[in-house]
């Protein structure tokens, strides 16, 4: 059949086509003959749309169903003429009972049908939804709560009545689904209370000659707590009938709610296939992402308030479950589903059941170190009378440090210092004693990871991991401010106080050790030769 449609549509315009078709007679609905002969227009000419007016018999007013078909059946229904129409409802649905129901409700302004000489009674109403219930289970194969007949005798007190109802109106959702209940009673126009339960959960919506004014749930109210029923397959509900509240939290037609409501259902029935549960552990799939790019990965999702994306988004730790970001950053069920299906089906956030290698750590109790031990450890590598490494040692650090290069390709410097005091006899190194107050001067400008110890005979050095040349030229300044700021050794002043220094590093200044050495003791010895305080190895050769 494929074949034969195709090459229609190929020799079809491109333009769209839209066909009126006559208007009803006066005084006359749509019927279900009038909805199928529209759909069969619409499917056999795809893309273009039909078209079929009435008037309204009490209002006058007059109403168009159109039917466009580009796969799945788009249903809309207008009131008014031309530029001055307005949209009643739109739906995508194959279902011609429903639409029929829905232009019924509407045409009719929910009037008794004709064929109803007598009131309806509330049992009357009960098996009525109780039918629809039945005609949605056989659908859908699943067998239906055997049906109780509701059928009151004319005697019946109204809370006999009440009662009888009540016991009609109830089933699960997993016969029927929430949208259906809802539709079914609003259709009948049925004033009461629809209580829904799933466990420890439950929702109860009230409503009004089958409108709904206000609903609530453990974590909302309003037009929120049907959009969470909505997501809702499994539970027990009950209706009962004359049941009201003084309390009003809805003032949206129902059929806005569940069209709005019918993609957050798409995108929850989406993150529950991808298994998120509220016990699920959230992953970051890129941890370096720039706003920028994070910006950029939702510009085509659902249209949510990108600050409140970026909110939740950086509660994501590999640590905290979905149900400990809730509880930090609380979202009710109709908010947290758009945001965490565009994280999700964005590429952004992934998920995991069992607990991460962070959050492991973060549930262990941690063991204390005990800091005596360390620091009398690393006393027995440093000269008890300087606080230094001793040359052999420094040596060996040093070489330590260049074999995490060899490995990682991390830059280090190396900082070779020597420190003078004027003397009547004229400069002298400083010694004694007062090494220990450079070590401390040193100290307070090096970081924890960086190695201070003793060079050869009355020189010192530091090691600085991770460093390349630039960022060593910032440590050698502030060595220097600090040591020319002193009276160390003994000086009357500062102005007595000299410092020589020479920087070099890898792999700006060579790719071996021994390249290295030379190059940082050949840029201290020219800082002493010429009076500089820092002279780079790089330095030296530039034209």
């Amino acid at each position: 059949m494929a074949a034969q449609v195709e090459p229609d549509l190929m020799n079809r315009p491109s333009s769209k086509k839209v066909t009126k078709l006559p208007i009803l007679p006066d005084g006359t609905n749509p019927s279900e003959g009038d909805l199928r002969r529209l759909l069969t227009l619409a499917q056999g000419q795809p893309g273009n749309s039909f078209q079929l007016p009435w008037v309204h018999t009490k209002t006058q007013a007059l109403y168009t169903l159109s039917c466009t078909d580009n796969g799945v059946p788009e249903w809309t229904l207008t009131t008014g003429l031309a530029i001055h129409s307005v949209v009643v409802w739109t739906h995508l649905t194959g279902d011609l009972e429903l639409i029929n129901n829905l232009v019924w409700m509407e045409s009719s302004g929910g009037a008794e049908q004709q064929t109803a000489p007598k009131q309806t009674s509330f049992a009357d109403l009960s098996d009525l939804v109780r039918s629809e219930i039945e005609k949605e289970a056989h659908s859908r194969g699943v067998a239906p709560e055997p049906r109780v007949s509701a059928t009151p005798a004319p005697v019946l007190s109204l809370e006999k009545t009440r009662s009888a109802a009540a016991s009609s109106l109830q089933g699960n959702l997993k016969e029927m689904q929430v949208s259906g209940v809802l539709q079914s009673i609003s259709m009948t126009k049925m004033t009461g209370q629809l209580s829904v339960t799933d466990n420890d959960c439950d929702i109860t919506i009230y409503f009004e000659e089958g409108v709904p004014v206000h609903a609530a749930s453990m974590e909302s109210t309003g037009d929120a707590a049907i959009m969470e029923l909505l997501t809702w397959d499994e539970g027990q509900f009950q209706f009962i009938p004359m049941e009201r509240t003084p309390e009003r939290s809805i003032n949206r037609r129902l059929e806005g709610i569940l069209m709005e409501g019918a993609a957050l259902v798409d995108q929850h029935q989406f993150l529950t296939k991808r298994g998120l549960k509220l016990s699920s552990y959230l992953l970051r799939k890129y941890p370096n992402i720039s706003e920028a790019e994070f910006e950029g990965a939702l510009r085509d999702a659902a249209p949510i308030d990108m600050s409140v994306q970026k909110q939740l988004y950086q509660l994501v730790d590999h640590r905290r479950t979905f149900a400990d970001i809730l509880r930090v950053r609380p979202l009710v069920k109709a908010q947290w589903v758009p945001i965490m299906y565009n994280l999700v089906s964005c590429q952004l956030v992934d998920m995991s059941d069992k607990p991460t290698l962070a959050a492991k750590q973060s549930a262990l109790q941690e063991i204390g170190v005990d800091q005596a031990l360390v620091q009398a450890a690393k006393k027995t590598i440093l000269r008890p009378e300087t606080g230094m490494l001793t040359f052999p040692l420094f040596l060996y650090f040093l070489e330590q440090e260049f074999v995490r290069f060899e490995y990682t390709r991390w830059p280090f410097s190396l900082v070779i210092f020597d420190v003078m005091v004027n003397k009547e006899k004229g400069p002298e190194p400083i010694a004694g004693n007062a090494v220990q107050g450079l070590t401390d001067l040193v100290d307070s400008v090096k970081r924890d990871i960086d190695w201070l110890g003793h060079f050869r005979t009355f020189e010192f050095g530091v090691i600085l991991p991770h460093t390349d040349v630039q960022s060593a030229t910032f440590f050698a300044n502030r060595l220097v401010e600090v040591v020319r700021g002193s009276t160390i050794g003994g000086a009357e002043n500062s102005a007595d106080v000299s410092i020589a220094v020479g920087v070099a590093g890898i792999p700006q200044d060579g790719q071996t050790l021994g390249v290295l050495l030379g190059a940082a003791v050949e840029a201290k010895k020219t800082s002493r030769e010429r009076g500089v305080p820092i002279v780079l190895f790089n330095s030296l050769y530039k034209p």
